[in-house]
């Protein structure tokens, strides 16, 4: 798991709707980065559906905002439109960006190789300013637990 101050590793994926997004081209302004499961996920789904709701609130703050999952681009266009979600979701199929955050994770299940549910957030001038696996019941921080940093962080140009 990177740490913080850590540059984040570079990446550019395709999100549901086959456009490109790299980390990049987000930078400048700080980026959210939400790793879930996919869309096979209960917990996840949820997860995805409260953080679209906040996701105006991270836009006013300066903010970018993306998740991402092992999914195809197919399953997440297809969650997306059932619950018009409009929150770039980027597949990592092949796992490389997961690794490379170190939140990979091997099962042999029904649900295959996933990402392990992660927070991250990325300062303006790419390193990681806090991090986060959120596996097992205690889930994913709610939006609002950020907040206060993102807030913050808009005030000091992107930087915390």
């Amino acid at each position: 798991m990177l740490r913080n101050l850590d540059p984040a590793p570079e990446f550019t994926l395709r999100d549901h709707e086959g456009l490109e997004h790299s980390l990049a081209s987000s930078l400048g302004k700080p980026v959210v980065l939400l790793y879930w499961r996919g869309t096979f996920c209960p917990s996840g789904r949820k997860s995805i559906v409260s953080w679209q709701d906040f996701s105006r609130s991270v836009r006013d703050l300066g903010c970018a905002l993306l998740a991402i999952s092992s999914d195809t681009a197919e399953n997440l266009r297809e969650f997306a439109e059932k619950s018009t979600i409009k929150i770039p979701l980027l597949t990592d199929a092949d796992l490389s960006v997961s690794k490379a955050y170190g939140v990979y994770i091997a099962h042999n299940n029904q649900a295959g190789d996933y990402s392990e549910p992660a927070l991250y957030i990325v300062d303006a001038k790419g390193k990681v300013a806090f991090s986060a696996i959120t596996s097992g019941p205690k889930g994913m921080p709610e939006p609002g637990a950020i907040a206060g940093m993102l807030i913050f962080m808009s005030k000091r140009n992107g930087v915390y």
